[in-house]
């Protein structure tokens, strides 16, 4: 992990600020979270969350969970033939 984000401090209010900026309107992530609910709740998990991310900075590691993507590709055009990759 790069040596400036180990550095970097990450307070409840900034955690906070982060999911008050969820749109209420968007789709469930790869955990199944709406937004809406996520922003319900948001002042009762900042701090474990702000714990968590200290953790990880302190540890220097984050969790292999977070290095795997779910990929759905899409053309922006709306036209299933192959583009540039600027299309996708």
């Amino acid at each position: 992990m790069d040596e400036q984000l180990c550095n970097l401090e990450i307070t409840e209010e900034q955690v906070i600020s982060e999911l008050e900026r969820l749109r209420d309107d968007k789709a469930a992530g790869a955990d199944d979270l709406v937004p809406r609910f996520l922003n319900k709740i948001k002042v009762d998990i900042s701090y474990p969350l702000t714990l968590l991310f200290q953790r990880i900075m302190e540890d220097r590691e984050e969790p292999d969970e977070w290095k795997e993507q779910m990929w759905c590709q899409y053309s922006r055009m709306g036209v299933e033939e192959k583009h540039p990759a600027t299309d996708w």
